[in-house]
């Protein structure tokens, strides 16, 4: 496997190709402004819940992106928004195939984004991609691996 900077410009370049493949299906299937309706809210939402988080520490507590990944806005780093998009509508196509009710469907998407972060956010840790601060609610936890 890779590690150190190849690692992080892989990391970059999947979340970059999967938002992009992502986009092209919502595209293909949902039509072009469904798509930028797609980076929009799921980029948007994303990015702005980031921008919270780092300038306020709410609601996940107190972090910090590194370098790891690349440029940052305020902050965050620019992927982290291309990234929410490429699994916000993968999570959306599989929940609209196991229910036909909206909410249901959206609770459900959201559900499965957040056990993709949950299982996420020990590894990024761990690579370096982010940190907790160390007197943050997460001090000591899995969080805290390899720092």
């Amino acid at each position: 496997m890779v590690d150190g900077a190849a690692r992080d410009r892989l990391a970059i370049a999947v979340v970059a190709l999967f938002a992009a493949a992502s986009l092209a299906h919502a595209a293909a299937r949902r039509g072009v402004a469904f798509a930028g309706w797609l980076l929009a809210v799921a980029g948007g939402v994303g990015m702005g819940a980031e921008l919270i988080g780092v300038a306020t520490g709410w609601p996940f507590g107190e972090y910090r992106y590194t370098g790891a990944l690349g440029p940052h806005v305020a902050g965050v780093t620019v992927v982290v928004p291309l990234a929410w998009t490429m699994m916000a509508y993968p999570a959306l196509v599989v929940a609209r195939h196991v229910t036909q009710r909206p909410v249901a469907g959206v609770a459900l998407a959201a559900w499965a984004l957040t056990a993709w972060d949950l299982f996420l956010d020990p590894q990024m840790v761990a690579d370096g991609a982010w940190r907790w601060a160390a007197d943050g609610a997460y001090a000591g936890d899995v969080y805290e691996v390899g720092h």
